[in-house]
């Protein structure tokens, strides 16, 4: 009997020890759960509520959003161009207005050329003309001294005949006179004859000197054609390399001041040309103003571009408006074949809105987010559309108002808190 009554009792008694336990185990698991930070308010966000030692251990910063304005923009994409086809065309440009240069002075000194042989020409044969002038006065007045001489010698052949037929002088003397004047008929024959010679060369001068200009003339004439030749020949070779350069890259680089110089800082790594197309459907009512292209490495850093105008032929695949920018590689490396997004600046009506700075966005799932400090500790979570970058950040016209904070440092830490508190 006391064999049983042991065990029994040890049973009970392990029994009762038990159940102090077991009530604590239960009233430990019926303790209330703590509420989740996580919750969403009548719009559909949502907020996050931390204590100050959750805030303080994220590091959550806030800033006031500032006001921005913000002017009409087009959309595009694009990419950087290499550089070794344009600085082709420009060296080729450069060579045949070199050319051109060269034709243009060698058709200046044939013009020159021309009028100077025919200045001497025309010289010469009125030179010529002159010396027949000379030539018949000359021989005018020689015939006229040999007639006066005939004279003289005659009156003095009739005075001696005279005096020979009084006997009064010798028959040498009368001798003398006869000779004289034959003498001196003779010398009018020659001098006739030398004038009418002489006047003959001088007639031959002149027909020669004529020939000789006509002659000037149709050569220079000539060489004046090939030399316009040559500068039409290298003039239209020049205008088909610029019409290929403002096909293919536009008409606005032809209006480069400098544009072996820009072509050389391309190919320096100095700059770079980048090419923006817009898409059809992109509202394009006036020419741009002004661009900036969008950093292709982070999504978000606003790169400067210099607007230079609108491309050459149309983007087979794009279809849209062209346009060409440049971009410093001081500031910003692009490789040739970068892709690129970009913004034209267009003018119209200026949107008022609020400027988001870079570090304030967190992205998840595809979405830009952004988290406002609308209470102590409370942080409300709201999708914003990432479409305007500006060089602080990104303009939102729409959901925010300048002067409410936004977290700056710990969005990220924010978005795991909320992670957790969904779990």
């Amino acid at each position: 009997m006391k064999t049983m009554l042991f065990p029994l009792l040890t049973a009970v008694l392990l029994l009762a020890a038990c159940k102090p336990r077991d009530a604590e185990h239960s009233a430990e698991k019926k303790e209330p759960e703590k509420p989740s930070p996580v919750s969403r308010n009548d719009k559909g966000e949502t907020v996050i509520k931390l204590d100050a030692e959750a805030v303080k251990r994220v590091g959550v910063k806030v800033e006031p959003l500032a006001a921005a304005d913000f002017s009409p923009e087009a959309k595009g994409f694009g990419r950087v161009l290499d550089p070794a086809p344009l600085t082709a065309l420009v060296s080729e440009l450069a060579t045949v207005q070199l050319a051109v240069e060269n034709a243009a002075h060698e058709l200046e000194l044939t013009h020159k050329r021309r009028d100077n042989d025919l200045a001497l020409a025309r010289a010469t044969l009125k030179l010529s003309e002159s010396s027949v002038q000379l030539a018949k006065a000359q021989s005018e007045a020689e015939l006229a001294a040999a007639q006066a001489a005939v004279r003289a010698s005659a009156l003095e052949l009739e005075r001696t005949r005279t005096l020979a037929s009084q006997n009064n002088t010798s028959a040498r003397a009368l001798q003398t006179a006869e000779a004289a004047a034959t003498k001196d008929k003779l010398a009018v024959a020659i001098t006739e004859t030398g004038g009418t010679r002489a006047a003959l060369t001088a007639e031959l001068a002149v027909q020669k000197d004529r020939l000789q200009l006509e002659l000037t003339e149709a050569t220079t004439a000539r060489a004046v054609q090939a030399a316009e030749a040559a500068v039409h020949r290298d003039e239209v070779a020049a205008a088909a390399v610029r019409a290929k350069l403002a096909t293919t890259y536009g008409r606005m680089l032809l209006n480069q001041d400098k544009l072996v110089e820009f072509a050389r800082s391309l190919v320096a790594g100095q700059t770079a040309l980048v090419r923006l197309d817009v898409p059809p459907g992109e509202p394009m009512k006036a020419p741009p103003t002004g661009a900036h292209l969008i950093s292709p490495a982070d999504g978000g850093v606003v790169i400067a571009a210099e607007l230079l105008g609108p491309a050459g032929a149309t983007d087979t695949q794009m279809q849209g408006l062209g346009f060409l920018l440049l971009v410093n590689q001081k500031v910003v490396s692009l490789a040739p074949g970068t892709l690129v997004t970009g913004f034209l600046k267009l003018p119209g009506e200026v949107e008022h809105g609020v400027t988001v700075p870079r570090a304030a966005i967190v992205r998840h799932e595809g979405e830009a987010f952004i988290y406002l400090a609308t209470k102590d500790g409370e942080f409300t979570k709201k999708e914003i559309e990432l479409e305007h970058a500006t060089p602080g950040g990104w303009f939102v016209h729409e959901g925010l108002k300048a002067g409410e904070k936004i977290v700056v440092t710990g969005a990220q830490q924010l978005l795991s808190e909320e992670s957790k508190g969904k779990d």
